[in-house]
């Protein structure tokens, strides 16, 4: 799985903000825009890329993720040590989502029917699809190293660590299954009836929340161009990536893990594997305000 994002557009947001830059400087802003310290109060939004991958077992191994556009924004509460360096914190949320394609779908256990009768359980699917989505709130720790180039025009690079608080997710599904039963005792397959869900053709939907850690952490990286709009203003621009240090899922072992029992009911894809990560690129827009 790749994920990608059109980039083709920042070579000439950054000669806008050196337009913008030059133009600032021929209005007479405040030279000293650029040597700001102290507080200051920031606001960032993000278009993303997301990207949740389910690393699947034996029974559904061939599990394809596609990546999807999805935002996170955050407020900043920082503090200017110098024209270089400043530390920040804050609150904001990232949405991640992705869709998966199984393909196909095969599982065989024994059980036992409403009278008490042992037989194997046959099921096989096609068409599996399923989307995921996943809420967190974010609580940012971040090192903001700036770069000047000029009295209000610079670079920056933020390296930083998220700590992840899970708020809600959710999944939906759908594919088509054949049940049968195979009864040894008397050598007999059952199906296309209706006892026991022996059913063919069958078009499950299913949907419900899925089981994310409470408690997550993810390294976050941006980087991008700044410009000093005002004296206690400056404006940012950039691109973002994160990703997920830990396995986010809740669920139990995979190692009996049924996608589906019986018609009209599917289980998430991802109570049946073994590691389940996410990641995120895009691009960041923002304001840091200083307040004094």
């Amino acid at each position: 799985m790749k994920m990608t994002i059109n980039t083709r557009f920042i070579p000439a947001i950054i000669l806008l903000l050196l337009l913008i830059n030059q133009h600032a400087g021929a209005q007479g802003i405040d030279i000293n825009a650029r040597n700001r310290k102290g507080l200051y109060l920031g606001l960032n939004i993000s278009p993303v890329k997301t990207s949740i991958v389910n690393n699947g077992t034996t029974s559904i191994a061939a599990v394809e993720s596609t990546p999807a556009t999805s935002i996170s924004s955050n407020l900043d509460i920082g503090y200017s040590l110098s024209s270089y360096l400043a530390v920040s914190s804050g609150i904001g949320f990232i949405i991640y989502n992705s869709s998966f394609d199984l393909g196909t779908y095969t599982n065989s256990y024994d059980t036992i029917d409403s009278e008490s009768e042992s037989y194997k359980r046959n099921i096989s699917g096609s068409g599996i699809e399923e989307t995921q989505k996943i809420t967190f709130l974010t609580i940012p720790l971040v090192l903001n190293v700036s770069i000047p180039v000029s009295e209000k025009f610079g670079f920056y690079i933020k390296p930083g660590v998220n700590l992840l608080l899970h708020m809600n997710s959710a999944y939906d599904n759908t594919g088509t299954f054949d049940y049968s039963g195979y009864y040894s005792k008397y050598n007999v397959t059952i199906s296309d009836v209706p006892f026991e869900g022996f059913e063919s053709s069958s078009n499950n939907i299913g949907s419900g929340e899925l089981m994310i850690k409470s408690l997550n952490y993810e390294l976050f990286a941006s980087a991008g161009a700044e410009l000093s709009l005002q004296r206690n203003l400056r404006l940012t621009f950039g691109v973002d990536y994160r990703k997920i240090l830990s396995a986010i899922s809740d669920y139990p072992s995979s190692s009996s893990f049924k996608l589906t029992t019986k018609p009209d009911q599917m289980n998430s894809l991802m109570a049946g594997c073994e590691d389940v990560s996410a990641s995120a690129f895009g691009i960041s827009v923002g304001l840091r305000y200083f307040l004094k």
